[in-house]
């Protein structure tokens, strides 16, 4: 489905059901380093899926898929590495048929409430390589500063590329989206994924933290993590 000026966005958990979704995002030979290797079958879509929906608490980090109206998934972003100076890291990516819509930022932009001020991350970072620059677009549309180059960091078949490293932090300014922008948390209260006895909607980590002590909101959102950088 095609992406309308001002269509809103919602934000919301990966589910093992979005694996068509993930296959047809992967299908374009720019996403090939999104992955461990390049996704192209359903079943390398389920391993990335498996990553995606595992991030769930602060020692993992949080994935979102970034949906439309049709709730079908055409991005991701997450926040991954947190570690206890308050620093995660940020990385986003949209399917080709959306890009040019102002997607990415305007959900980047939509979730940056709950990563400063409810997950309490005092600085994000990111990086993209220098030959992306529409990444690099999205990060500044969101407010992220530019803090220098890492030379030859990155290399694929054969070629080496530098990176761009951004950050911003919690009281610099926060660009508004353009556009609603929705962000589900009910899942981290354990309402998402798979059916229960109760034909309720759950997570299929809810069980876990229902019984980590300190209840849902301790488990989910206020333990340590270490990370060790993207």
């Amino acid at each position: 489905m095609p992406f309308h000026a001002g269509e809103s966005l919602v934000l919301r958990p990966w589910f093992e059901s979005d694996v068509e979704a993930v296959l047809a995002a992967f299908v374009t030979p720019d996403m090939d380093q999104q992955w461990r290797q390049p996704v192209r079958t359903l079943t390398v879509a389920r391993e990335w899926l498996a990553w995606a929906v595992a991030l769930h608490n602060r020692e993992s980090g949080y994935g979102f898929a970034v949906c439309g109206t049709d709730d079908v998934p055409v991005g991701n972003i997450a926040v991954t590495n947190i570690n206890h100076h308050d620093c995660g890291w940020i990385s986003y990516w949209t399917s080709a048929r959306v890009r040019g819509r102002g997607i990415a930022p305007d959900a980047l932009r939509g979730l940056l409430p709950w990563l400063h001020d409810e997950l309490r991350l005092h600085r994000l970072e990111l990086g993209y390589r220098s030959n992306n620059p529409g990444s690099g677009r999205v990060a500044h549309k969101a407010g992220f500063l530019p803090e220098g180059r890492q030379r030859d960091k990155l290399c694929y078949d054969g070629k080496r590329y530098d990176v761009e490293r951004c950050a911003r932090l919690s009281n610099d300014p926060r660009p508004q989206p353009s556009r609603p922008v929705t962000v589900k948390l009910d899942w981290l209260l354990g309402l998402v994924v798979g059916v229960d006895d109760r034909g309720a909607q759950r997570h299929p980590h809810a069980e876990a933290a229902e019984q980590q002590p300190g209840g849902l909101v301790g488990a989910f959102l206020d333990q340590p993590g270490d990370g060790l950088g993207p």
